[in-house]
């Protein structure tokens, strides 16, 4: 027998882990060589980068990502961690013309919807990125 209980939803929040795991300030962002980026350790144009995100819902949907660039970084992968429920790893590429500096825009897009899924301002900061990946 089982008995029926009632919970309560609330709406998801999207959002990028940041280095302070506060919410706000810069991604927290690995790069290519497995170490945590930051100033003193940037990542290069051009090589590749893991973050992680929650709130998005199923990884299987569109996703656009702007890493210092107009151009869209080209992501190589988007996947669930198991055993994180409702968190999600992307690994994507810097733009060869990605601005450097230690606050590089990063945004997410999900199914091109710019407007509620586009949540930079809580990363104003970004990720550092150097000098051209070699």
């Amino acid at each position: 027998m089982s008995t029926e209980i009632s919970l309560r939803v609330d709406s998801s929040q999207n959002g990028i882990f940041t280095a302070s795991g506060k919410g706000s300030g810069r991604a927290a962002v690995v790069d290519e060589d497995g170490t945590v980026n930051s100033d003193s350790n940037p990542a290069a144009r051009g090589s590749k980068v893991t973050f992680f995100t929650t709130g998005l819902g199923e990884p299987m949907r569109n996703y656009e990502v702007y890493i210092g660039s107009s151009t869209g970084s080209e992501v190589l992968s988007v996947e669930t961690v198991e055993g994180n429920p409702g968190v999600v790893r992307f690994v994507a590429h810097i733009p060869a013309d990605a601005i450097a500096g230690p606050e590089v825009p990063f945004v997410v897009v999900i199914d091109r919807d710019y407007t509620t899924a586009s949540y930079s301002q809580q990363i104003t900061d970004g990720c550092q990125v150097g000098k051209q990946h070699a």
